[in-house]
């Protein structure tokens, strides 16, 4: 195995000598994970996270990358893409070397390393205890009442808080967007968790009720932020909590968000994000005729085009559903097989999964919509790890949830997530009354779509 790594490198040095463009390498060891498991490292570029190349930790739980960061900027390394926890942001320059002993949710540099990963770490340090609360509350019961004073403790020493090395004026700049984003994504994050009580109107701190959208779009700079989408994207919601205002559909919103967004690729972006609730072919062309207007990179317009693509290849009709068998809050196992001759809504989600909680609202309102069709059955199939049941049930009672709970727990993987090509949650999945599927990507339930593609399943 080393001998078949060092070959790699040799050949990369190889072609980045050709290039005349030094390699920046990864020498890692990630505690706490298994031997086996794939680390990714990733770059954000315009608003998506790209994965770069993936290192398979050792027996040592040690791994390796040596990649040609041809333009300097952030790079993360994580357990899988995309993923809010196990994240770790890095700066690298052509040639530069970083050394990192990581344990999940904190890390230590190892060995020289360079002056702005140097000071990424000392950032880390600083903004640890707030994302502990934001980021990593599993098995916790933290709260606003003990989170938002910490977060405006540390809001006050944010405000005094100097940079060590402002040499490199290219890192400073982006260093300086990085840390007010930051910020900005643990205080997010944290209102739009679960937790077991959550503040009112008047609870949040001036920093929510400051959050000035205009200033922060003014330029592209969020777009190099790692979780710039769960920004953009949340930014309203937040208003609306701190505000006191009821949460309205996305769809209605659009027009009136969009305004607040001074930068015309933010612009785009948004429009991006807001599309991910548009779940058929019909659907996605109305939508574009309204909005695409904003979409002015190559990026957004690819990425548009794949949508319409995926969506004008969609299974409509006639494939048999794969059936799937879990158990329920009693411990009955259910199977999808069971409703036979009913249209069967299910939605696959899990307790730590942001969006699928903002969903939980308007699901209600769907289940309480259609309460006296007897022909539609509401179903949903938590993936939360199998350590985690009593998490699962716990919230459910919480939250009282309705419709037909049950959970999958590890076996969600290749009972759910392989069959039905899941790779991403909250996701819902419509089955006809003949047990055949009708669509694997159906619409959400705060979609302007939903009822109309209910109403002629259960035609």
């Amino acid at each position: 195995m080393k001998k078949l790594l060092f070959i790699v490198i040799l050949c990369l040095f190889t072609y980045a000598y050709s290039l005349a463009t030094p390699l920046s390498i990864i020498n890692g060891q990630w505690n706490g994970a298994q031997a086996g498991q794939s680390i990714k490292l990733l770059k954000t570029e315009q608003g998506v996270i790209k994965e770069i190349a993936s290192s398979v930790l050792d027996e040592n739980y040690k791994f390796n990358f040596a990649f040609i960061s041809e333009k300097e900027g952030f790079y993360n390394i994580e357990y899988s893409l995309a993923s809010v926890t196990y994240n770790h942001t890095f700066y690298f320059k052509p040639g530069d070397v970083l050394g990192v002993e990581v344990t999940n949710e904190t890390y230590v540099l190892t060995g020289e390393n360079t002056p702005e990963n140097l000071e990424l770490a000392r950032w880390y340090e600083f903004i640890l205890p707030i994302k502990e609360e934001a980021v990593y509350f599993f098995n916790k019961n933290s709260t606003f009442v003990d989170f938002f004073p910490l977060f405006e403790g540390k809001l006050t020493e944010f405000s005094s808080y100097k940079p060590q090395y402002t040499q490199n004026k290219v890192f400073t700049e982006k260093f300086q967007s990085y840390q007010k984003f930051d910020v900005l994504f643990n205080a997010i994050l944290f209102v739009m968790s679960p937790r077991s009580a959550h503040p009112q109107s008047k609870d949040y701190p001036a920093y929510y009720r400051e959050i000035n959208i205009p200033e922060l779009t003014q330029t592209a700079a969020l777009l190099e932020y790692p979780f710039c989408h769960i920004i953009l994207n949340s930014l309203f919601y937040v208003k609306n909590l701190v505000n006191g205002v009821p949460v309205s559909r996305p769809s209605t919103t659009i027009e009136s968000d969009l305004s607040y967004i001074a930068n015309d690729t933010l612009k785009g972006e948004f429009v991006i994000i807001r599309s991910t609730s548009v779940r058929t072919y019909e659907g996605i062309e109305e939508y574009l005729q309204k909005y695409g207007k904003y979409l002015i990179t190559d990026s957004q317009k690819q990425r548009m085009t794949l949508k319409e693509t995926e969506l004008a290849n969609q299974v409509a009709a006639g494939q048999k559903a794969i059936d799937f068998q879990f158990p329920d809050l009693e411990g009955k196992e259910i199977s999808l097989s069971d409703f036979k001759g009913k249209v069967v809504y299910v939605d696959l989600w899990a307790t730590w999964c942001v969006y699928c909680i903002k969903e939980f609202p308007a699901l209600k309102q769907l289940e309480e919509a259609y309460s006296l069709n007897s022909d539609l059955i509401f179903l949903s199939v938590s993936v939360d790890a199998s350590k985690d049941k009593q998490k699962w049930a716990d919230f459910v009672r919480k939250e009282d949830l309705k419709g037909i709970q049950l959970f999958a727990g590890d076996a969600a993987n290749s009972a759910l997530m392989k069959p039905y090509h899941v790779t991403g949650i909250p996701r819902f999945i419509l089955i006809g009354k003949d047990g055949n599927l009708i669509l694997g990507n159906a619409p959400r339930p705060s979609s302007d779509e939903i009822r109309t593609v209910l109403d002629a399943a259960l035609k």
